[in-house]
């Protein structure tokens, strides 16, 4: 789940790499089982992506008033790309250990990249500009593609409201 950052203000396109900051004891179990299937890769006993989830749009407390807030598009993640995302990865290779986030500093409790293990953000595209919202370098490494681009009139398919990702 993104809520193992939602403790951090955000200032930047925040990296599986970034310092955590779980916002609360839900976040705190996600990020433990992580470092669970990171073991598990690491025995060499299963491979494993893990998604870190943003919110599901929409939902009965997260509908479309939420979107005006640029904050909480960048963390909406609409039924479309949670497919989307879960299909690359149960095809990714994750034969290789040189994750893009490799080189980020791991003093902050963050898991070694290795083979059989891959940590991503699964959110939708969103019509806020950088430097906000979430790193998805790693996760088109996976092959996730996001289809739809959350703006405050809603999730439209990227690219149709005349914008791009």
């Amino acid at each position: 789940s993104v809520t193992v950052h939602l403790g951090e203000p955000r200032t930047h396109a925040t990296a599986t790499g970034d310092p955590l900051r779980p916002l609360n004891h839900y976040a705190i179990t996600k990020f433990y089982g992580e470092q669970v299937a990171w073991w598990y890769a690491n025995a060499g006993r299963l491979s494993t992506v893990c998604w870190r989830l943003g919110q599901p749009y929409p939902v009965d407390f997260f509908g479309l008033s939420h979107l005006d807030k640029p904050e909480n598009r960048t963390l909406a993640v609409t039924s479309r790309d949670l497919a989307a995302g879960f299909a690359a990865g149960l095809t990714a290779d994750l034969s290789q250990d040189d994750w893009p986030d490799a080189d980020r500093d791991r003093s902050a409790g963050h898991l070694r990249p290795i083979a059989g293990f891959a940590l991503g953000h699964l959110v939708s595209a969103s019509d806020v500009p950088a430097p906000t919202g979430y790193d998805l370098t790693v996760s088109a490494r996976l092959g996730y593609e996001p289809r739809d681009r959350m703006t405050s009139r809603g999730p439209v398919p990227r690219g149709g409201d005349g914008g791009g990702g």
